[in-house]
C-alpha cells in the first residue's frame, strides 16, 4: 500500500508484476545470482532462482523461478505467461517454454519513482548508535538496499 497521502506529499509509483514458475532443474546452476535484462523492449526485467538458496521453497524436487516485469504491460495473465516463457527460452534454452506457471502477482506500488535531481542517498547514520539502510535511503532498487546495508555494517564495524 502506498503511504498515507495525508501526511506526505504525493508519491509517484512504478508497478511490477512478479511471475513464478516451477522448472525441472535450475538454469541458475546454483550460483545464487540475479539475472538482469537490459533490453528495453523485453518483458522480463530480472530473473532469479530463489530455491537455489532455499530449496524448501520450491515444489518438491523442482526449482522455483521468479521473474519480474516492470511497468504497465497491459497483458492478461495467460498472455503474459506465454510471452515470458518464449522470452526466457532465449535466455535459458527450450526447456523454459515448458516451465509450469505457479502464480502471478500484480504489485502496483512496487517502487517509488526516483526523480531526476533527487539526492543519491540519505544520511545513513541517524544518531549515535542508530542507522538506517534500505532502498528508501537511496535510489529504489535491490542494489541500493544491499549497498546501504553493507555501508551501515561497515560503519558499525568501524566504531567497534
Amino acid at each position: 500500500m502506498p503511504p498515507s497521502q495525508h501526511s506526505a506529499p504525493a508519491v509517484a509509483w512504478r508497478r511490477t508484476t512478479c511471475t513464478y514458475f516451477a522448472a525441472d532443474h535450475s538454469p541458475g546452476r546454483g550460483d545464487g545470482l540475479l539475472r538482469l535484462n537490459a533490453a528495453s523492449n523485453s518483458l522480463a526485467h530480472n530473473v532469479s532462482f530463489p530455491s537455489d538458496i532455499a530449496p524448501e521453497i520450491a515444489p518438491h524436487g523442482r526449482t522455483l523461478v521468479s521473474v519480474s516485469t516492470h511497468g504497465e504491460h497491459g497483458l492478461d495473465e495467460n498472455t503474459l505467461t506465454e510471452r515470458l516463457r518464449q522470452e526466457l527460452a532465449a535466455w535459458f534454452g527450450p526447456d523454459a517454454a515448458q516451465w509450469q506457471h505457479l502464480r502471478t502477482y500484480q504489485i502496483p506500488y512496487a517502487l517509488p519513482v526516483y526523480a531526476a535531481g533527487q539526492a543519491p542517498q540519505q544520511e545513513l547514520r541517524v544518531a549515535e548508535g542508530l542507522y538506517r539502510c534500505g532502498d528508501y535511503a537511496a535510489y529504489p532498487s535491490q542494489n541500493a538496499a544491499l549497498a546501504t546495508g553493507r555501508q551501515v555494517a561497515e560503519m558499525i564495524l568501524a566504531v567497534q
